[in-house]
């Protein structure tokens, strides 16, 4: 809804290599609830700018932007999921700072499927 068309494939393509480079790099483990959780989410990137950056990179040439149409379409699905979560998943930085951190590597097991479950979640969203 949040667009006319569909993301060309070439702007999902793009979008999911920054993805894949920035989210899930750190996981962490909540004493607390026996829980780990996973921090940047791929809804937290999409609120920033950094991963638009980074998929500017591989969005056809050079000198092409990325479409600022995508752009907004993307962060108002991400703000409006982000309305969606409970205090059990906050996704903030902040909301991790007493728990032991550890990086995710990409050939990590949980990267992998956390990083495909949330591109099927996000595609779905656009189409």
């Amino acid at each position: 809804q949040e667009l006319e068309k569909e993301m060309r494939a070439e702007g999902v393509e793009a979008l999911k290599i920054a993805a894949r480079k920035m989210a899930y790099k750190k996981k962490y483990y909540d004493s607390e609830k026996d829980k780990i959780s996973v921090f940047p989410s791929v809804r937290h990137c999409l609120l920033g700018h950094d991963v638009y950056d980074e998929a500017e990179k591989h969005y056809y040439d050079d000198g092409d932007d990325y479409p600022l149409k995508y752009i907004a379409a993307l962060r108002e699905v991400a703000f409006e999921r982000h309305g969606d979560d409970d205090d059990d998943n906050d996704d903030s930085e902040d909301a991790h700072k007493n728990n032991m951190g550890t990086d995710i590597d990409s050939d990590d097991e949980l990267f992998d499927e956390l990083l495909q479950a949330n591109e099927t979640d996000m595609e779905k969203e656009l189409c």
